[in-house]
Parts: C-alpha cells; structure tokens; sequence
C-alpha cells in the first residue's frame, strides 16, 4: 500500500512540473530583444516629444544604470525581480526615481502594443523620492563668491546666474540672438518643461554685464557646464562652501521676493509652470521677510 502511495506522489510531482514547464513553452517569445526595445522605445516615443538633454539624459541611464545590470534578454522573458534588483543597484534616490519612469513607460507601452504578455511593472515596488528644498545664499556668501571668483575666467558665469535665475544647463543654451536690446528682454530657451522655454526682462545690470562679455560664437559662454561644474567643485574644497550651483538659481529668486517683487511674477522668471511650485520652495523667504516688514508698521490711534 505504502508503495502505490509513493508511485502516487511521485506522479504528482512528475505532473506539477509538466504543468509548470507547460507554461513557460506557451509563454511567447517576443519579436524585440530588452536592448532593442529599449533603443526603439528611445528614439519612436521618447526623442520627438523631450527636449534634446532630457533624451540625453534617458539614454545615459539606460547605458549606466539599465543595461549594465541587465542581460539582453528576450524582452517577453524580463522580469520583475530583475526590474527590482536593477533599480536597487542605484545610490541615489533621484536616479533610482527617473530608472523606473525609463522602465515603466518602455515596458508599459510594450504591454499595450503586445509585444509581452503581461505588464511585468505591475509587481515593481515604486520609487519614492524625497526633493530637497534648495537654499539662497546669504549676503553675506554672495559677496565672498563674488570675491573669490573676481578676475577668473569664470567670474562673469557666476554673476549671470546671479542676475537670470538659470538653471545650471539653461545659462549655456543662451545665443546672442535670443538677447532683444529693443524689447529688453533675454529669451530663455529652458530645458526642462515647455513652461521652462521663457522671457525675462534685460535688467539694467545684466544689460551692462552682457557688455563687457566678449562675442566669441554664437553663444554668449562658448565652454560647457562641466567647466563651470569642476570649477566650482574646486572652490567648495578649498572655501569650504555650503551651497552648490542651483543655490544661485535659489539666489535669484529671494532677491527678487526681498525687493518686494511678487510671488506670480517670480514664477514666470523661474519658468515654474505652477504657482503653488513657486510658494512652496519660496514661502519661508517671505515669513523672515515679512518679520523684518513687522518693525516698519505704525498705526496713529
């Protein structure tokens, strides 16, 4: 008895496993590799519709931080505890963020063109990234910068940031033709959002700064940001600095609020495509402001 109960068992087990391996053969083999995929989801959805450096920016992920640690699998054989192990490999929580929008909108639009048979992102944990809110810098650090930076070759690179409110990569896509002398204003052709593509006024000091910078090409700086960024990597070693290069951008904008210029108008300058954008990044600028606002009230009762 003892026996045909083993013959039984083992015949379960010998079904169990044609059940399993039944399901794997019926799983279909898709027309893309993970790699091709990837390079056709990048260049047929991604490149006509972002701007040049954010599709420089998924294709660098993809090679740095996808493919490296990810086989060139068939793409109907990827799953998602590789998904998972992938993103996991990243430090930071920024980069771990924007990896799994790369693979949640390449492999979400394969499910829906059918090219796999299941939406393998449904079990991926999601990414949660906390941002930092940057900060200004004090007069005080304004004018130390300034300072140290005077007679460098990069001296005028931190005073535009100062006086435009750029972003880091934004300052080196200005040309001279987007500088409108008759009209006053500098166009900036952003980076990030379509709300980031924007005018701000030529401002009387900016106007005079743009002057004494020599036209040698036709972009007003003719180096990249890398040079901006190791140079002032230098000087945060050697001044001890607190801030990186967005706090300017930060700068900027509390100047801006400390001279009494409003909230709205800021926005517009910044390219924040939301007010409440702007008020959350900014709002504590106008309670210390408004602190010092308190002294001048005076009531005749």
């Amino acid at each position: 008895m003892t026996e045909i109960e083993d013959l039984k068992s083992e015949l379960r087990d010998i079904k169990s496993q044609l059940a399993l391996l039944l399901s794997s053969t019926q799983k279909q083999v898709s027309k893309y590799s993970f790699y091709q995929w990837l390079d056709e989801w990048l260049e047929l959805y991604k490149k006509p519709k972002v701007k040049e450096l954010t599709f420089r920016d998924i294709k660098s992920a993809i090679n740095n931080h996808i493919k490296p640690y990810i086989e060139d699998v068939n793409l109907n054989s990827l799953t998602s505890i590789e998904i998972d192990k992938c993103i996991n490999n990243i430090v930071s929580s920024r980069m771990k963020k924007f990896v799994y929008h790369i693979f949640n909108n390449s492999l979400t639009k394969a499910y829906r063109l059918k090219f796999i048979s299941e939406d393998v992102m449904l079990n991926v944990d999601s990414v949660k990234h906390k941002y930092k809110v940057g900060r200004a810098l004090t007069l005080k650090e304004q004018n130390q910068l300034l300072k140290i930076t005077k007679g460098s070759k990069y001296e005028n690179v931190y005073k535009l940031y100062l006086l435009t409110g750029c972003r880091r990569s934004e300052l080196f896509n200005i040309k001279w033709s987007d500088v409108d002398y008759k009209h006053k204003i500098v166009h900036i052709p952003g980076t990030k959002t379509d709300f980031a593509v924007r005018d701000i006024p030529l401002f009387p000091q900016l106007k005079e700064l743009l002057k004494e910078i020599p036209p040698k090409g036709e972009y007003i700086l003719n180096f990249s940001f890398n040079c901006i960024k190791c140079h002032f990597k230098r000087l945060k070693m050697k001044y001890k600095l607190t801030y990186s290069i967005h706090s300017l951008r930060h700068t900027f904008a509390t100047r801006c609020l400390e001279q009494g210029i409003s909230m709205k108008v800021v926005q517009k300058w910044l390219g924040h495509s939301r007010l409440d954008t702007t008020a959350n990044i900014y709002t504590h600028v106008l309670t210390e402001f408004e602190k010092k606002e308190v002294e001048k009230f005076k009531m005749a009762l």
